[in-house]
């Protein structure tokens, strides 16, 4: 079985933060000892990454994370696990600055569509939830960004073994290179 179609039956089990069979599918065809390093991409809470780590204890985890906010409670989170890094940056296909639309305290989970999207077909990525896509309802914050291929190449790693990736709908640029 190539990568591709590997990834791609991992996918259909793919349910942000429920991550179990995810891991069933990873450890059928992998042990413990092959997963060296893993990217959580869009952390949120660090909550995944702690989970992977305890899936897969001779790991390495880069937690990826550009909300403030996030980035203090993921390092909270994370701060008895010598193995979890949190990078404080937004993955993306480009290096450097990017817009990043947060959700404020008083609207998460309440956050209705701007009028732009509601013609376009931009909607359907719209989450509601802190994003890259333009939103006025949001409050736009500049955010570090890094492509993966520039991070892997500033930290000599060779090889991702494990990608968990959350991006409220950019997964697809995050992974452009």
């Amino acid at each position: 079985m190539g990568f591709g179609q590997f990834f791609s039956e991992i996918y259909h089990f793919f349910y942000p933060r429920e991550s179990d069979n995810f891991v069933k599918k990873v450890k059928r065809y992998y042990s413990k000892g092959d997963i060296k390093i893993i990217f959580d991409v869009g952390s949120r809470d660090a909550l995944q990454s702690i989970e992977l780590i305890n899936k897969f204890p001779l790991a390495n985890v880069f937690s990826f994370e550009c909300n403030q906010s996030n980035i203090k409670i993921c390092q909270e989170n994370t701060h008895d696990y010598s193995n979890i890094t949190v990078i404080p940056k937004a993955v993306n296909d480009s290096n450097g600055k990017i817009s990043f639309y947060q959700v404020s305290a008083e609207n998460s989970g309440h956050v209705p569509i701007p009028k732009s999207y509601k013609n376009g077909r931009e909607h359907i990525f719209y989450s509601g939830m802190s994003s890259i896509f333009e939103n006025d309802k949001l409050e736009k914050e500049e955010v570090d960004a890094t492509r993966l291929d520039s991070f892997c190449d500033e930290l000599s790693i060779t090889s991702i073994d494990l990608l968990w990736i959350d991006l409220e709908g950019v997964e697809l640029k995050a992974l452009r290179i």
